[in-house]
Order: C-alpha cells, then structure tokens, then sequence
C-alpha cells in the first residue's frame, strides 16, 4: 500500500484529491484506485472513500476555479513567460473566450445536471434489472451466463441515454 494511505488515511485521500483538482501535478486518480484496493482487502470503508472523492473533487475544483478568477490573470501576465504565454497568446486567448456565442456555458451546464439527474434512475433500472450491489459486472468471456448479465446490464444502462 502506498504511504499516503497506510499514513494518512482517509484525510491523505481527501488532500490528494483536493491537491490534483486544484492543478497541482498530484496522482489524485491513483490515490483513488488504491483506496479502492484498500476497501477491497478491508483497511478502507468504500462508502467513505465515495463520499471523500466526491466531496474533495468539487472543493478542489472550486478552490482552483477561485484562485484562477481571483489570481489567475495577474499570475499569467507576471509568470506566463515561464509557461510559455507571452503576451501576445493571452491577447489570443482573451478574444476566443469573450468571442464565443452566448449561452454557451449555461447550456453546457444544463446538460451536466441533466446527466447527474439521471444517474438515481439508472441505479433504480439496474435494481429492476436484478442487479445488485455486489454483482460482478464485466465478463472474461469464458462465462455465457456472464456474458449475458453483462449485456442486459449495458441495454438497461442505455435504456434512457438514447438520443
């Protein structure tokens, strides 16, 4: 088990998360997948560790998204030269993003919640389905029987996701 976890816990997963989506270069995904591996060998309960990938990822979004609207501008303008943005592509990059159509961002916004929307109905067909939580939901392709759950599962899946 990496350090981070047999150290830290659940709060070292939390700051991971928290670290990688606010832009640090953190492997917040792989941190993720062994806390998966720690609950599957029960070190970690996995309901905590959904609720703490969830949590962490929307606040490190919004405190990146913060320091990008509060700092982000005057950090460019006096450091870009170090990333490669000299003035003349912050210039560009300003006129694309004040140049697109509007409503733009909020139809796109309207599609994600739609989708998150739809995420409480998918788990209801997947129940109907006579899918639970401890189904073993890929196949090796050596087990018809398997290989069949496999399929009804994607149909149920894409029941309400057709266009």
């Amino acid at each position: 088990m990496i350090p981070l976890l047999d150290h830290w816990g659940y709060l070292g997963i939390f700051l991971a998360v928290v670290l990688g989506n606010v832009g640090l270069p953190v492997p917040e995904e792989t941190v993720l997948a062994m806390a998966g591996y720690a609950a599957s060998r029960g070190v970690l309960h996995l309901p905590v560790i959904l609720v703490i990938g969830v949590v962490s990822a929307v606040a490190g979004d919004n405190i990146g998204y913060w320091l990008g609207h509060r700092y982000g501008r005057r950090a460019i303008e006096r450091f870009g030269h170090l990333a490669f943005i000299p003035p003349q592509r912050m210039q560009k990059i300003t006129s694309f993003m004040t140049s697109r159509e509007p409503g733009l961002l909020e139809r796109a916004s309207d599609t994600i919640t739609e989708w998150g929307q739809s995420v409480p109905d998918v788990l209801d067909r997947l129940r109907r389905a006579g899918f639970d939580r401890t189904e073993r939901l890929w196949t090796t392709g050596d087990d018809p029987e398997a290989e069949e759950r496999f399929i009804a599962l994607s149909r149920t899946i894409g029941e309400g996701h057709r266009p």
